[in-house]
């Protein structure tokens, strides 16, 4: 009983607590930001879709899609379909917000065709952080009240840890398309100079949200950790 009550009122909450802040934070950082260059318009008109068809052709990435799917960001690069997916937001928009977006997820596509290293361990990795994410800590708390062997708790937490492995991977990844992205922006001309600022801020936002993402699973799985070690302690 004592892993149980131990397991539910742990002051390792207070991870909880600063994880939730941290995603708070940057989300709201992300959405103010998206939101102030969504009302900007770049002056090369150009909209988020036309953004990434140039890009892909500059790179002669003829077989990538670039396809608009409903709602706000859910902007995002398949690579077994080979598509690049734009929020409507962002296929129809000739904003900065969504010149910036587009040019990213383009950015994933150029990883793709140049079979950039990290892109393609994220993509191996995927499958386990899924699993582990879901199954990682209820497998731990089942253990724990259960009072199976810490063989469980231990097999808990590290298929936990796939998840923050996934998010390791995923911080070079993101960070490399955004640099790829800057670069076309630039080099196409379909930003000036003052427009490139708040490209730059929107993709430094976006990126922020999958550091928190990256803190946010360190501090969950530092609680597994702690929580693990004193299961030891009390059986």
């Amino acid at each position: 009983m004592m892993h149980v009550l131990y397991f539910l009122f742990s002051p390792t909450y207070i991870f909880v607590l600063i994880g939730i802040s941290i995603s708070f934070i940057a989300s709201v950082n992300f959405n103010t930001t998206v939101k102030k260059y969504s009302r900007q318009r770049v002056s090369s008109g150009l909209t988020g879709s036309q953004t990434a068809l140039k890009i892909l052709q500059e790179y002669d990435v003829p077989e990538v899609n670039i396809s608009a799917v409903r709602g706000s960001n859910n902007d995002r690069y398949n690579p077994l379909q080979k598509t690049a997916y734009l929020s409507e937001s962002t296929f129809y928009s000739d904003s900065i917000t969504a010149v910036a977006i587009a040019a990213h997820e383009s950015g994933h596509a150029i990883q793709h065709k140049k079979h950039y290293i990290p892109l393609t361990v994220r993509a191996a990795v995927l499958p386990a952080a899924n699993f582990g994410s879901v199954v990682g800590f209820p497998l731990c708390f089942i253990s724990l009240l259960l009072r199976l062997d810490s063989f469980w708790v231990q097999a808990g937490m590290w298929m936990f840890a796939f998840a923050l492995i996934f998010h390791l991977v995923t911080l070079p990844v993101e960070f490399d398309a955004s640099r790829r992205a800057l670069k076309e922006l630039k080099a196409l001309g379909i930003v000036d100079k003052k427009e490139l600022k708040g490209v730059k801020k929107v993709l430094r936002v976006a990126a922020m949200t999958y550091v928190a993402g990256t803190a946010v699973s360190a501090l969950q799985l530092l609680r597994l950790h702690i929580i693990t070690s004193k299961f030891r302690i009390l059986g």
